[in-house]
């Protein structure tokens, strides 16, 4: 498998570098990665302005060229705030490659040749090369009961735009000490959200702060704009799709895995397919073995309905063949289902669909569904709790400058997943997971979820950001698998009817995470955060974890355990 493997990825790369010589190629610039802080400034923009960038927001495909279009229209808008404008400049310098004779950078830097705007460590111009390397550091630490909260991460971000293609890689080294619940989670699973293969240790010290997890991380890309109409890319990373803080169909949450993604725009439509390699298991429990593999494909259209209207249609599937990738699914507009059906169906299929509705320049109202599987009469006319009726839904409202306070965004988010969703009980892992973490939801199945958030831009160099989480869902107990878990044993079901959410250990979950980031710099900030989370089943005693922390972030996002 691993030959056939390595023969399919020698043939698409050679495909693609012939596409690269053959066909007129347009320079747009690699997309900014999801944890950088401007994709939320500029969703927040388009929705004060009514301006939209090129790509649909559901897809996060923002490309770096887009953002320098997108900014120049704001230039000539007369309503915005002065943190507005800065957030703007921001966004220009962050995308700086891709200036024209307008940007203008008045901060000189610390040497010619070493951040010589204060922008970028080091930089490469010319017409034909554009290149931006970057340090990456995030050191934080704080008291968490009778433990440390550490975290201490290191890297190097780069990027460059050669000509007609993009290319970009980042490598991270990280050492953490995390809250009890996620050593819960590591013993049960050998897994981390987020991350690789983990080495555990005993609790050896980095300048005076001990820590448990070791970790290794990296991604990288490459790819080109083919036409007017075709993006192709190639690279190991993680993809988003919605506009909600959480996702019911693909997340950043699990940790990095390879993918061909092709993203075709034409008038006011943009479809999207995703051709993946899954590890149907932790690295962490096979260790010097070969890790079982599973694939993925996935498509997404989208249209522009209405000016600010925005809804489209998803469809995935998760399957293991012995042979490598089901040749079958690579036709980008097949459909799934009709294609698994032809093949006996076998494998594990995912539709769904989105929105999102900007409204009043203030507003954005936003929803995904999901069906993993159901009957029509038992989802509408018997309504007996079938176990195989499998579905969740997302609703949620963003309103910026709420109240008439400027800088003051206020977001409500609703989710639901029903027992068993995203799980397909066969003895070869195709559940919608990878590498033990979740695809989609961190939660996975069997829940329910609030969120509200609150985030305060008082100053350009001051953000404030206060979530808080009320989940209520369903673990297994007594050997039994009541839902919760996509990767447990289906045989284990306890019935066939009368499933519910909630059902199993019913257990609720509150968590506060309250962010106060101070920017010293351009992408290097001074982070305050508070973490709390309060885990309670009946009987038994609450499952209590706190902490706070403190310290420098450079080129790089806060790393989350709301979960």
């Amino acid at each position: 498998m691993l030959k056939c493997y390595f023969k399919g990825c020698l043939r698409i790369s050679l495909l693609l570098g012939l596409t690269l010589h053959v066909l007129p190629l347009f320079a747009q610039g690699l997309p900014v990665p999801l944890d950088n802080p401007g994709i939320e400034w500029i969703e927040r923009l388009q929705i004060k302005s009514g301006i939209r960038l090129s790509s649909h927001t559901a897809l996060k495909n923002y490309q770096r060229k887009a953002i320098w279009d997108f900014t120049k229209q704001l230039d000539s808008l007369s309503d915005l705030t002065k943190v507005d404008r800065a957030n703007i400049a921001w966004l220009k310098n962050d995308n700086n490659d891709w200036a024209d004779s307008t940007y203008t950078s008045p901060d000189k830097g610390i040497f010619s040749w070493f951040y010589p705007r204060k922008y970028h460590a080091f930089e490469v111009n010319t017409p034909d090369l554009s290149l931006r390397l970057n340090p990456i550091l995030y050191l934080q630490a704080g008291p968490m009961g009778e433990k440390s909260y550490f975290f201490n991460q290191r890297g190097v971000d780069f990027r460059a735009n050669l000509d007609r293609i993009y290319i970009a890689f980042t490598l991270l080294e990280t050492q953490a000490l995390f809250p009890s619940f996620i050593d819960r989670l590591y013993s049960q699973y050998e897994t981390i959200p987020g991350a690789h293969w983990v080495k555990t240790e005993a609790y050896p010290e980095i300048i005076g702060f001990p820590y448990r997890y070791d970790f290794l991380n990296g991604k990288g890309i490459w790819g080109a704009n083919i036409g007017k109409f075709l993006n192709v890319e190639m690279g190991f990373g993680n993809h988003k799709i919605g506009n909600g803080y959480r996702s019911l169909l693909l997340s950043d949450i699990a940790t990095y895995y390879p993918y061909l993604k092709l993203n075709w725009q034409v008038w006011k439509i943009h479809f999207q397919n995703i051709y993946s390699q899954l590890s149907a298991t932790s690295s962490n429990l096979t260790r010097d073995r070969l890790v079982p593999r599973k694939y993925f494909a996935s498509h997404h259209i989208s249209i522009e309905l209405l000016p600010g209207l925005e809804a489209g249609l998803f469809e995935s599937i998760i399957f293991s063949r012995s042979n490598g990738f089901e040749l079958t699914y690579l036709n980008p507009f097949a459909l799934y289902r009709v294609t698994e059906g032809s093949l006996g169906s076998p494998d594990n299929i995912l539709i769904g669909g989105d929105f999102r509705w900007n409204l009043f320049k203030s507003v954005q109202l936003y929803g995904q569904f999901i069906f993993d599987e159901f009957r029509f009469d038992e989802l509408f006319v018997e309504r007996r709790g079938w176990w195989g009726n499998k579905w969740g839904l997302q609703g949620g409202l963003k309103y910026i400058d709420f109240l008439g306070i400027k800088q003051l965004d206020f977001q409500y988010e609703y989710n639901v997943v029903r027992p068993y969703t995203y799980a397909q009980y066969r003895a070869d892992d195709i559940s919608y997971t990878h590498h033990a973490q979740m695809l989609a939801h961190p939660l996975g199945a069997n829940f329910k979820e609030s969120l509200f958030r609150m985030q305060y831009q008082p100053h350009k160099r001051i953000h404030l950001d206060a979530k808080y989480f009320r989940i209520n869902k369903g673990l297994d107990e007594q050997n039994q698998n009541y839902g919760g878990n996509p990767m447990a044993d289906g045989n284990k079901r306890p019935q066939e009817f009368n499933t519910f959410i909630g059902q199993g250990l019913n257990t609720d979950i509150n968590i506060i995470a309250l962010d106060l980031r101070i920017a010293l710099g351009h992408q290097i900030f001074w982070d305050f955060g508070y973490f709390s989370r309060i885990e309670k089943q009946r009987s038994n005693p609450l499952l209590k974890d706190a902490y706070w922390r403190t310290g420098i972030r450079m080129n790089v996002g806060t790393w989350k355990t709301e979960y």
